[in-house]
C-alpha cells in the first residue's frame, strides 16, 4: 500500500529471480493498492570468446549489461575453452562485452529470450605494442632505470633508455613516466590505425623534488589547498592542490632558491590565512623541508 503520496508516483520493484520493473501508478486516495505482475528472469546467455586466429581465449572476462536501466552489471570469466555462460537474466536487449590484459576488447548487444539459451560468440582482436624512450631534455641522453606506469603495469627502461610494452588492448592509454634525479611527465598514446606498433619519447627535466605537508594551526592536515612554486626570480614553476592527507610534491625542479605559496581550500579562507615559505631545491635530491602551516585569519 501507498500513503503519503499524491498524484502520480514511480514505482521500482525488484526482487530476486524475476525482471525488475518500473511503472507510473495514478495515486487516488492516502492508500492505494498496485498490482505488479514480475516477469521471471530466466533467459540464458552464452557462448565463447576467441582470438583473431581463432584460439580461445582462457580468462577473458565477459561484461554483460542488461539495457533496462535497472538490472545490474554483472561479469563471468571463461574456462580453459574459452567458454562462458550466465544464467537469470531478463528477456530484452543486453549489452555483451568481452575484454583480456592481452587482447583489445570485443563487444555487441543481442536481445536475449525468455525460457531461452541465446548464443553470442566474441572475437578480440589483437594487442599491440607501445616502445618508450625516456631521455633527459637538454642534454639528450637516455635515463636507465626510469620507472612507466600505464594503469596497473609496471616497466622499467633499460640501459639504453628503452622499454617495450607489449600486448595491450585498451586503444588509449595514459603513460606515466619518473626518473629518479628527475622530473615527471604524463603521455596519451592513441594506438594507431593500420599499424599494431607505435614508438614515442619522453623528456624528463632534470632537477631535485620538494615535498611537505599543509597544516592548520591545529597541526590537522588540510586537504585542497593551492600550493604554488616559484623560482627565485619569482616565475611560476608549479602548481597543485594538497592530497585528502594534506600532501604535496614537485619533482623536475631546477637547483636553486624557490618559494612556496600556500592557499586555504575556498571553504577555509575566511578562517586561514595564506602563506609563503621560502627554501632550496638541490638536483638529484628530495627536499622534505617544505611542510606549511596555516594560521588563523
Amino acid at each position: 500500500m501507498l500513503g503519503s503520496l499524491r498524484d502520480r508516483a514511480t514505482l521500482v520493484v525488484q526482487a530476486d529471480g524475476y525482471a525488475p520493473h518500473r511503472g507510473v501508478v495514478t495515486v487516488r486516495e492516502p492508500e492505494t493498492e498496485v498490482e505488479i505482475v514480475l516477469q521471471t528472469a530466466d533467459a540464458r546467455a552464452e557462448g565463447r570468446v576467441v582470438d583473431a586466429r581463432g584460439e580461445p581465449v582462457v580468462g577473458a572476462i565477459v561484461h554483460v549489461q542488461p539495457r533496462d536501466g535497472l538490472s545490474p552489471h554483472r561479469t563471468v570469466r571463461t574456462d580453459r575453452r574459452g567458454l562462458w555462460q550466465l544464467d537469470g537474466l531478463p528477456a530484452g536487449e543486453v549489452e555483451f562485452e568481452a575484454t583480456h590484459v592481452d587482447h583489445a576488447p570485443a563487444g555487441t548487444v543481442v536481445a536475449v529470450v525468455a525460457g531461452a539459451s541465446t548464443r553470442v560468440d566474441l572475437t578480440l582482436g589483437a594487442g599491440w605494442t607501445l616502445e618508450v624512450a625516456v631521455r633527459t631534455a637538454g642534454p639528450d641522453q637516455p635515463i636507465a632505470g626510469a620507472r612507466i606506469q600505464i594503469g596497473g603495469r609496471l616497466e622499467f627502461t633499460d640501459a639504453q633508455g628503452r622499454a617495450v610494452l607489449d600486448r595491450l588492448g585498451e586503444p588509449s592509454l595514459r603513460v606515466q613516466v619518473s626518473a629518479p634525479g628527475h622530473g615527471t611527465a604524463t603521455r596519451v598514446a592513441d594506438r594507431p590505425r593500420g599499424d599494431d606498433r607505435l614508438a614515442i619519447v619522453v623528456a624528463l627535466q632534470r632537477g631535485g623534488r620538494i615535498e611537505g605537508t599543509t597544516t592548520d594551526y591545529r597541526g590537522d592536515p588540510v586537504a585542497g589547498a593551492r600550493v604554488r612554486l616559484r623560482d627565485g626570480a619569482g616565475q611560476v614553476l608549479g602548481e597543485q592542490r594538497t592530497s585528502a592527507r594534506g600532501t604535496w610534491r614537485f619533482d623536475g625542479i631546477p637547483e636553486g632558491p624557490v618559494t612556496i605559496e600556500a592557499t586555504p581550500p575556498p571553504d577555509r579562507q575566511e578562517e586561514l590565512a595564506e602563506v609563503a615559505l621560502d627554501s632550496d631545491v638541490l638536483e638529484g635530491r628530495v627536499t622534505a623541508e617544505g611542510d606549511v602551516r596555516f594560521d588563523r585569519q
